[in-house]
């Protein structure tokens, strides 16, 4: 679903990505865990085809990606509805009940369901980072990729938009960033712990039931 081999992206005489090695598989859910300006963001920049402007090889399989970015990124001429509905009228995506169903659903469990009228500049940053939310995984993409997405939600609504999307959408690949620990074995079945500044070497730790969130803390500080 998702390859790279020997990545490796540069800004002037700054090497952020090297010679990075990783696969993906459908289905899967890996979390990226690495220091601030490792090249995190610039990696899904990559991978989602936004960076074209690298060395090495790519290999993204998907008719339907999608990308929730660290801040919302809504259309300021758009209300709440029209900007979750938005890639339905990009991909020519056809609206049916179920899909109107599961709208309604993402809306109790955001608690948007008294803001689908009101346009961005009249919601919170919280609430616009849940629209971003919302409209990421409503059109049911195979691969979703996520830049610490979470940042602005309060802890409730985390863990809450969080049971739901493992609940609702258990076969889509998720390629996740994120700084909070705790966030890691929610959502992941593989994590890829980078200490350097760059991508480049990295720890893979399988997830699973008997996940220890200490063994990162060990990690992280050796």
């Amino acid at each position: 679903m998702i390859k790279t081999v020997g990545l490796t992206k540069k800004f002037n005489d700054k090497t952020v990505i090297y010679d990075l090695n990783l696969t993906l598989n459908k289905g899967s859910k890996l979390t990226v865990f690495a220091p601030s300006g490792a090249g995190k963001t610039t990696l899904i920049h990559i991978l989602n085809g936004l960076d074209k402007n690298f060395s090495g090889k790519i290999f993204v399989k998907s008719k339907l990606t999608s990308t929730i970015f660290q801040e919302p990124r809504l259309f300021n001429y758009m209300n709440v509805r029209e900007n979750i509905f938005f890639p339905f009228r990009l991909n020519k995506i056809n609206i049916d009940d179920k899909i109107i169903s599961l709208y309604h659903k993402w809306l109790n469990i955001c608690e948007l369901e008294d803001y689908e009228k009101y346009y961005p500049h009249q919601i919170s940053g919280g609430m616009k980072q849940k629209t971003a939310l919302i409209r990421g995984y409503l059109f049911n993409p195979q691969i979703i990729f996520m830049d610490e997405p979470f940042k602005s939600i309060d802890i409730r609504s985390k863990y809450n938009i969080i049971k739901f999307i493992k609940n609702y959408y258990n076969d889509i690949t998720i390629f996740f960033t994120t700084h909070n620990l705790d966030e890691i074995p929610m959502l992941s079945d593989k994590l890829l712990l980078f200490k350097d500044k760059k991508l480049y070497k990295f720890k893979e730790i399988n997830i699973n039931k008997d996940f220890d969130l200490q063994e990162i803390y060990d990690n992280i500080i050796k």
